[in-house]
Parts: C-alpha cells; structure tokens; sequence
C-alpha cells in the first residue's frame, strides 16, 4: 500500500484584480465561496464543473 499525502492549501488568483493568496482548506467544513482580501470579490466554482474536476 502506498502512502498519500492530503495537500491542504491552495492557490487563488483573483480574476478581478489579479492578487494571489495561499489559503489552508478547511478540513472541518465546506468552504464554497472566498472573498478576495484585496478588492473583496467573492471567487466561487465555476457552474459547468463537477465536484471531481471534470467538464
């Protein structure tokens, strides 16, 4: 068996103002939306993406 390992952080780019954070994901709660720190737009998943990635 092999061991995997969780990666719990992500990388937003805003695509309003172009700023880039890195964030822990929650690992205790959904998290759907994010609101960029910069110029407050709120990032949320695209709608013709399904929860594994694919088109």
């Amino acid at each position: 068996m092999t061991k995997q390992t969780v990666v719990l952080d992500s990388t937003l780019t805003c695509p309003e103002c172009g700023r880039i954070e890195t964030e822990r994901m929650p690992t205790d709660t959904c998290q759907w939306f994010y609101e960029c720190k910069s110029c407050r737009a709120v990032l949320k998943p695209l709608s013709d993406v399904s929860a594994n990635g694919t088109v």
